[in-house]
This record gives structure tokens, C-alpha cells and sequence, in this order.
């Protein structure tokens, strides 16, 4: 079968802590592999060592270590001394219509809502698109999160407002936990998140996600106040209600 010229690399990649924490060697072997897979075409199965070794252009004693270095992180699995990239059926299929649909429908009404009007600094801060982030279930979401007074993060202030909203496979169990992790990157916080789905309440904006919450949250942070020193010389972060 010939194989394709191109293949499926979402932006949400540069959120994936499993990707960006590979030593730098390894992250630039994980996309040469991904190319390589593609062009040979076996479901993900990475032709051999002697092949790679010539492809890549590095000696095979580098090349093992990387890759050895990607399969404890899960990102490749070796068998025997076949090594292939995990997931690649799935990550490369096509989208399913209804999710497909889905994620159209998400899009028109973000555009309905934020028009063309919106600042670059909020378009290009925060991209809603499907995330090729493979984070492992174990992962407590909770505790990466800034935490509220309550006790609660991001996660849980979300499920707090929309308790009715759940992912509804792994795929898109990791672009929400990818949105959360870039809302607490921007330095989001759950009273931003409860303001910003206030508003989107008040304008009768439908949520689907974390997503949907992302650029409000920003646009919220953008109306606040600079911070002031309190007596004692200290910034506090500003209360918001």
C-alpha cells in the first residue's frame, strides 16, 4: 500500500507533559519517527535499527537510548526488536462524522460568539482544536491545578458548574485535560472560570467543555484591575466575584 504524504499532528502536542518533559534528542526523534512510520506505511511499525540509523542520520548507540527513552515513556512499544509507534491506527484514522460534526458546531458558535472582534493576543494564546496528547489515566488532574479556597481546581469547579458534561473517551479525556493545564498555565483561577461561565449564561452561550471556557476566562482576565501593593509592601491577587 502506498503510503500517505502527510499525517495527523495536533497543535495541543506542545501541551502533552508526556512529549515536552523527553530530553530534547528525544523529542526530535519522536517526530522523525512519526514521519518515518507514515511514509513506510505498516500500522506504525518502525522499519529497522540499520534503516533509522541511515534515515536519522545518528549512531545507532544514540538512537537506542532514544528510543528507549520513548518507550518507558509509553509514546513507543517494542516487540522483540520491532519498535512501533503506539496508538498510530488511532491517532491517524479518520474523525468520525459525528465527531466531526461536533466539533463544527463547537466552532460556529464560538465564532458566533466572539465574532471577528476578538484580540490576536486571546485568538492565539488558547487554540481549541483535537488534541494527539496521550496522558495516562492515573494522572490527578487535581493536583497540577491551582487550587481555590474551597480546596477545589479547574477540574472540579468544572464539574461543579456543568455536572452533567463528562468526556466521552480517552481522546477527549486528554483534550480536556489539556485545556484545564493551559487555563491554569494562563494563570486561570475557578473565580474566573465561575465569572466567565456567568457571562456566557447571561448571553445564552452553550458549554461543551473546558474549551468553551478558555478564551471567556481570558477575556475575563483582561477586564480586571492591575494589582496594587497592600500595606505591607505585598500584591495580592484581586478577588473576583
Amino acid at each position: 500500500m502506498a503510503s500517505k504524504y502527510w499525517l495527523k499532528l495536533f497543535h495541543e502536542t506542545i501541551y502533552d507533559p508526556k512529549i515536552m518533559m523527553r530530553s530534547p534528542g528525544a523529542r526530535l526523534r519522536w517526530y522523525e519517527c512519526l514521519c518515518l512510520a507514515g511514509d513506510v506505511n505498516r500500522d506504525g511499525e518502525l522499519p529497522s535499527i540499520e534503516h533509522m540509523v541511515f534515515v536519522f542520520r545518528v549512531s545507532e548507540e544514540q538512537l537506542l537510548d532514544e528510543l528507549s527513552e520513548l518507550v518507558r515513556a509509553g509514546m513507543i512499544v517494542q516487540n522483540g526488536d520491532a519498535y512501533i509507534v503506539k496508538n498510530w491506527t488511532k491517532r491517524q484514522s479518520q474523525m468520525p462524522d459525528a465527531e466531526r460534526k461536533y466539533r463544527d458546531r463547537d466552532s460556529a458558535q464560538k465564532k458566533e460568539y466572539y465574532g471577528e472582534k476578538v484580540s490576536e493576543s486571546v485568538t492565539n494564546s488558547v487554540r481549541n482544536s483535537d488534541a494527539d496528547i496521550d496522558i495516562d489515566k492515573e494522572v490527578d488532574v487535581d493536583k497540577e491545578l491551582d487550587a481555590d479556597v474551597s480546596g477545589g481546581g479547574l477540574q472540579s469547579t468544572f464539574t461543579e458548574l456543568y455536572p452533567a458534561l463528562r468526556p466521552r473517551n480517552e481522546v477527549e479525556q486528554a483534550t480536556w485535560t489539556a485545556a484545564y493545564l493551559r487555563m491554569n498555565a494562563n494563570g486561570v483561577t475557578p473565580a474566573i472560570m465561575r465569572r466567565a461561565s456567568r457571562e456566557l449564561a447571561d448571553k445564552r452561550m452553550k458549554v461543551a467543555s473546558p474549551a468553551s471556557l478558555e478564551k471567556p476566562c481570558l477575556m475575563v482576565m483582561q477586564k480586571d484591575p492591575p494589582r496594587k501593593p497592600d500595606s505591607a509592601g505585598a500584591f495580592r491577587d484581586a478577588v473576583i466575584t
